[in-house]
């Protein structure tokens, strides 16, 4: 799959690959830290299940934003949090 191979890709294909209906594209999109989510796109990519994980283990996360993953209660996603380098002494705390 292309979004997880061409991993140098120009932000417009990686916006396009983000916004893809297929889950798994979105997916894929998300594995690798580069290239990365442009900061208008964290919200959205933390808000849909098929990129949830990738994300959360690597976003600097606001309050609201740990809050809401803790309570999806989904297990991956809970994971990925707890493995987040950005997290708050507080946030830590709250694991």
């Amino acid at each position: 799959m292309v979004a997880e191979s061409w991993r140098d890709r120009p932000t417009a294909v990686q916006l396009a690959l983000l916004t893809d209906p297929d889950p798994r594209v979105r997916a894929a999109a998300t594995k690798f830290a580069r290239p990365g989510i442009p900061p208008e796109h964290h919200a959205h990519c933390l808000a849909d299940p098929a990129v949830q994980a990738n994300v959360a283990r690597r976003l600097p996360l606001t309050p609201d934003q740990f809050a809401r993953l803790l309570e999806t209660g989904n297990r991956s996603v809970l994971h990925a949090v707890a493995g987040n380098p950005n997290l708050t002494a507080d946030m830590v705390v709250r694991l």
